[in-house]
C-alpha cells in the first residue's frame, strides 16, 4: 500500500502543455496506472507472498481501483459532456469505496475468521437485548434476534399485525445479519481454499 501510494507524476504545467496534456489528466492517468500495478502485485502475492502480503495487496488493489474510477469520473465531469453519467459514476465509486472498506474491516480484508464471528455474536446480542427489553423477556428476545439475524425466522416474527416501527427494526436486523453472513461464509471458504 505504501509503495503504491508513493507513486508520483510530473505536474509541471509548462512541460505538460508542451505535450498536449494538463495536471488533471496526468493525475487521472497515474491513478489508473497505480490500479493496474496494484492488480499485478495482487496476482504475484496470490502465489508467492505470505498471508499478510496477500491480504495487504488485496486491500490496496480494491481501494486503488476505486480511487482510479473516482479520479477518472472527476476528470470527465470537468472536461467532458454527459455530466449526469459521470456524476452517477463518481457517486457510485464513492459509495462502493465506503462499502468495500466497511466490509473489509469486518474480516480484516479476509485475514480473520474470528473478527466476523465476534461481530455476529455482538449483533445477535445487541438486538436480543433490545427485543428482550421491549417484551420484558430477555430469553425470548435473544431467540428472536437469533432467528432474525440468521434469517431462519424472520417471517415468524414479522407478521402483518406487527407495528411498523418493529418491522423496520426486524428489517435492519435481517439486513445486517445477511451482510454479516455474506462476509463470514466467503471468508471461511477463502481461508480453507488458500490453505489447500
Amino acid at each position: 500500500g505504501n509503495f503504491i501510494a508513493s507513486a508520483y507524476t510530473n505536474l509541471d504545467q509548462k512541460t505538460l502543455s508542451q505535450n498536449g496534456t494538463n495536471p488533471a489528466h496526468q493525475i487521472m492517468r497515474l491513478e489508473g496506472t497505480k490500479a493496474k500495478f496494484s492488480r499485478t502485485l495482487l496476482k504475484n502475492a496470490e502465489n508467492h507472498g505470505d498471508e499478510d502480503a496477500y491480504f495487504g495487496a488485496l486491500k490496496t488493489y480494491l481501494n486503488q481501483s476505486l480511487k482510479s474510477k473516482i479520479k477518472k469520473s472527476t476528470y470527465e465531469l470537468r472536461y467532458e459532456k454527459k455530466q449526469l453519467k459521470h456524476m452517477i459514476n463518481w457517486c457510485s465509486a464513492w459509495l462502493e469505496i465506503l462499502l468495500i472498506n466497511i466490509t473489509g474491516t469486518l474480516n480484516s480484508w479476509g485475514k480473520s475468521i474470528a473478527r466476523p464471528t465476534i461481530i455476529g455474536l455482538l449483533l445477535t446480542s445487541v438486538f436480543g437485548l433490545y427485543y428482550g427489553y421491549l417484551q420484558n423477556d430477555y430469553e425470548q428476545g435473544l431467540i428472536k434476534s437469533f432467528d432474525i439475524t440468521f434469517l431462519i425466522g424472520y417471517t415468524k416474527h414479522s407478521l402483518a399485525n406487527t407495528p411498523e416501527d418493529m418491522q423496520i427494526w426486524y428489517g435492519i436486523n435481517a439486513f445486517l445479519g445477511l451482510w454479516w453472513y455474506a462476509v463470514l461464509v466467503p471468508t471461511i471458504i477463502n481461508r480453507i481454499s488458500r490453505v489447500n
